[in-house]
């Protein structure tokens, strides 16, 4: 036995239950406009990510520079001269031999 029509007036004919219970799924153009904004906020957010992460190394170089010239500096008033240069002669052959300048700064 069939249900007796329910006339929808959203609908554009009649139908036996209401339209909002008939649509279940998105439609293919809501999907792609989500996609879309997604991709937007992607593009502006990640070239700020990587430059944010660019300033950090530049600002952590920056700092070590400044502490080994405050290193050499205070070697300078301590002992009155700035530690020896590394020459070809004078580099250590074993690592017991090593000094402040074999080493890179880190």
């Amino acid at each position: 036995m069939r249900a007796n029509p329910v006339i929808n007036p959203h609908a554009t004919r009649f139908t036996s239950r209401p339209r909002a219970a008939v649509r279940s799924a998105f439609t293919l153009i809501e999907l792609l406009l989500v996609l879309v904004i997604l991709a937007l906020l992607a593009a502006v957010v990640v070239p700020k990510m990587t430059g944010r992460a660019e300033d950090a190394k530049i600002k952590t170089t920056r700092t070590q520079i400044d502490s080994f010239k405050t290193a050499l500096g205070t070697f300078e008033v301590d002992n009155g001269r700035y530690p020896p240069p590394r020459t070809r002669a004078s580099a250590p052959s074993s690592p017991a031999r090593r000094t402040w300048t074999t080493g890179r700064v880190t």
